[in-house]
Order: structure tokens, then C-alpha cells, then sequence
């Protein structure tokens, strides 16, 4: 996991959050979101979708919505 920049509005810190984690019989439904731990400024809720295959073979992980809310609040205007 990469590290989260501080808030781009107060400079405080931000932490990555879970939400909504459904487990079906072939896979595992997350949403993820970086919010600033003192004003609440945060990213959209980016799902991530991991499929298992049946055989208990490799995991497959279709959307990584973590990598993506990361990588959303770590952008900044003034990159390139």
C-alpha cells in the first residue's frame, strides 16, 4: 500500500476506510475511501471486486478499489 499525502485542505493526516464488505460464493465486495481525520474531507467510495476460483486456486482481483481511492487523494492539481 502506498502512503497517503496529509489533507489538502488542513494538512492533516488521512486514513483509509472500509466499508460495506459483502462475501459471495465466488467473491469479495469492498468499498474503500480516504478521509482526513480532522476535517472529513475524503475521496468518493471506489468498490474492489477479488474473485476466487473454485478449484482454491490464485485469487483474482478484478477492480482494486483501495490502489484507486489512494491513488485519488494523493493527486494533486499541481502534478504532472
Amino acid at each position: 500500500m502506498r502512503e497517503l499525502k496529509p489533507c489538502p485542505f488542513c494538512g492533516s493526516e488521512a486514513k483509509l476506510m472500509r466499508y460495506n464488505m459483502e462475501l459471495l460464493s465466488w467473491k469479495l465486495i469492498e468499498e474503500f475511501a480516504v478521509k482526513c481525520t480532522k476535517c472529513g474531507a475524503s475521496t468518493a467510495k471506489y468498490e474492489s471486486v477479488t474473485k476466487y476460483h473454485q478449484d482454491g486456486g490464485d485469487k483474482q482481483i478484478i477492480c482494486d478499489g483501495m490502489q484507486i481511492a489512494i491513488a485519488s487523494w494523493n493527486r494533486r492539481a499541481y502534478d504532472e
